[in-house]
């Protein structure tokens, strides 16, 4: 985040009506070095996940309904866009949220956040852990949504991408959407 530097690119490509999207992680340099699938078919907030890290041989795997989370990996993005008109009003969205490789759910809230710097045609999102013991391991997360279109434009936070060493990276992702994409 504070280098600038670009550490990799995510393409996303989802079937028709999001059930599944299959999501490479590509370093530099263009190679793959992660692939992540999300199955949405039995839940739009707590999909499915299978995340291979290829520079390591790691791989993880979270079913649906799995350890007790409302909201798992990827599928937090479902969980924003269906709470949309509590965050315009400034409600706190309460949720437990399950990382895709955490062993256990954190309690979380999202707010829309009025002390950032957000355009006008943007909804910003804070998320934070609930309690302060969280806050103590995990900074604030920051969204900005395009408010017409309530798509995701970027994201200010922790990564679920380990750098060489397996250290969590915090990253600023801009994301792009491609309509004339299948």
């Amino acid at each position: 985040l504070d280098s600038g530097i670009c550490l990799y690119r995510e393409i996303h490509q989802c079937q028709p009506l999001k059930k599944t999207c299959h999501i490479r992680y590509e370093n530099s340099e263009g190679s793959i070095f992660a692939e992540k699938k999300l199955d949405y078919a039995e839940s739009a907030y707590a999909p499915s996940v299978w995340f291979e890290d290829k520079r390591k041989g790691y791989t993880v795997e979270v079913g649906p309904h799995t350890r007790d989370a409302a909201v798992i990996d990827a599928g937090f993005d479902n969980f924003v866009r269906s709470s949309w008109e509590e965050l315009v009003r400034g409600e706190q969205m309460e949720f437990s949220f399950l990382p895709a490789d955490s062993k256990r759910a954190l309690l979380m809230i999202a707010v829309a956040d009025a002390t950032v710097v957000c355009a006008i045609d943007q909804l910003c999102v804070r998320v934070e852990g609930k309690s302060w013991f969280v806050g103590l391991f995990l900074d604030p997360i920051l969204l900005a949504y395009d408010r017409a279109g309530r798509q995701l434009l970027s994201y200010r936070g922790v990564s679920n991408i380990r750098d060489e060493e397996g250290v969590l990276q915090n990253v600023l992702i801009s994301y792009e959407y491609r309509q004339d994409v299948q």
